[in-house]
């Protein structure tokens, strides 16, 4: 058996043979070497278990499951048969920067904490791989700073960090298996109330695939992700301050219910949402503009790429310089 990685990452995928090699390499193309990839196959239909088999490298390791158990279970299937000190998680259709690693292990340093950055949207490039779509903001500094439940909730931004293995197998701490997706939501109010320190490291290590459609159903995400909250509010393991904060999650988490039902045209949930919370209607119109914002953004970025794809190979439109060094 090889020795020990240093770094264990945690790859659930379900069919995703267009996206997952990208994933992979990614992972395989880190700075940091000592590392194993887990790709836990959900059960996929199409040629997933193929694309994965078609990577010579020994570092992947390949488990399947029998049935389709969604994401949260291949997770924990993941964690439980890791070997490095260090867990760290990407999904199979998004990538990581080739030095992520790297920062990542520097910012936690010999302490005991979990530790994460930004992630960035992007397209499919023309070469298959990911590519930044939006503009890159300056980041905060210092470059390091503490990171809790309570900015993770004022923040509202979507993570992938890095936790160590020991924490997760001491404390029994796993993802919820009842959720769907944004497992992180319970997982970092769970490691603050055992004590462990988070760090934010702002930098753009994360690159997310985005569509501007929705693949899933943005109605019973929500749903999710309302019960979480709710969940995490009455939980007494969950520190008072953390508790206040989910309360006032989960009446932003009501809100968008409104949103979803209306997109996804379930008009008998939306009245009967309307009816139980009729104060949230006011807000409808500002979440519905910020939506369409986005989607404009998106639609430009992806006309720009695909012009620069018809283009010959040098012209092509370099990255955004602001932060090229980090993504």
């Amino acid at each position: 058996m090889p020795p020990e990685p240093l770094v264990s990452a945690i790859l659930p995928a379900y069919n995703a043979e267009k996206t997952i090699q990208g994933a992979i390499h990614s992972v395989l193309e880190q700075t940091v070497c000592a590392l194993e990839v887990i790709v836990v196959d959900d059960a996929s239909i199409d040629g997933t278990v193929r694309q994965i088999e078609a990577i010579p490298d020994p570092r992947i390791r390949l488990l399947r499951l029998k049935r389709n158990s969604g994401p949260a279970t291949a997770r924990n299937v993941g964690i439980k048969n890791a070997r490095g000190r260090w867990i760290a998680f990407v999904d199979a259709d998004d990538e990581w920067v080739a030095d992520r690693l790297e920062h990542l292990l520097k910012a936690a340093g010999d302490s005991e904490c979990f530790v994460t950055d930004w992630l960035v949207a992007c397209c499919l490039g023309r070469n298959g791989r990911l590519t930044p779509c939006e503009f890159m903001a300056p980041l905060p500094q210092p470059e390091v700073e503490d990171f809790d439940y309570g900015k993770f909730i004022r923040w509202r931004k979507c993570i992938f960090g890095m936790v160590p293995r020991d924490v997760l197998t001491r404390s029994g701490i796993a993802f919820p298996e009842w959720t769907g997706g944004a497992e992180w939501g319970l997982l970092i109010p769970h490691l603050a109330a055992y004590g462990i320190p988070g760090k934010m490291l702002h930098r753009f290590g994360y690159r997310c695939l985005v569509t501007g459609a929705h693949r899933s159903s943005t109605l019973l995400s929500t749903q999710e992700q309302l019960r979480m909250a709710e969940f995490l509010a009455a939980d007494p393991a969950t520190p008072q301050t953390a508790r206040e904060l989910f309360a006032r999650e989960a009446v932003e988490k009501r809100k968008r219910l409104l949103v979803a039902a209306a997109r996804e045209r379930k008009w008998r949930a939306f009245v009967g949402y309307a009816a139980k919370h009729p104060e949230h209607l006011v807000s409808l119109l500002a979440i519905v503009l910020r939506f369409l914002g986005r989607r404009i953004l998106f639609l430009y970025a992806s006309a720009v790429l695909a012009g620069s794809s018809r283009r010959p190979a040098q012209v092509v439109a370099k990255e955004p310089s602001r932060h090229a060094s980090s993504a």
